[in-house]
């Protein structure tokens, strides 16, 4: 059964990027709710402010944390672009290129 396969090519390559995204996740996200919920007892969805206080994070509403490791940047607005704010530290992108963030 392949329910993609009555959508557009686009819809459908898309609809398969997506669940290859999830299946890798999957058992990230299983390790880190049971953590967060049972070790650490802190929310799972956190504001940037909550991990990186006091820099600059306060007033940031179009990113977030997944747990610890994930900062998560949607696309809020029309387009193929967008500006993230990276706290200071050392950052890995979907490709696995390193960032180094300095200090303010």
């Amino acid at each position: 059964w392949q329910p993609y396969r009555t959508q557009s090519q686009i819809f459908s390559d898309k609809f398969i990027i997506n669940l290859s995204i999830f299946s890798i996740f999957t058992d990230s996200f299983y390790k880190l709710k049971f953590l967060s919920m049972t070790e650490k007892h802190e929310p799972i969805i956190r504001h940037m402010e909550y991990d990186f206080p006091h820099q600059g994070f306060l007033h940031c509403k179009d990113q977030f944390m997944l747990g610890d490791q994930y900062l998560v940047a949607p696309m809020v607005t029309k387009g193929n672009s967008r500006t993230v704010m990276l706290p200071k530290g050392l950052w890995k992108d979907e490709e696995g290129k390193n960032s180094k963030v300095p200090a303010k």
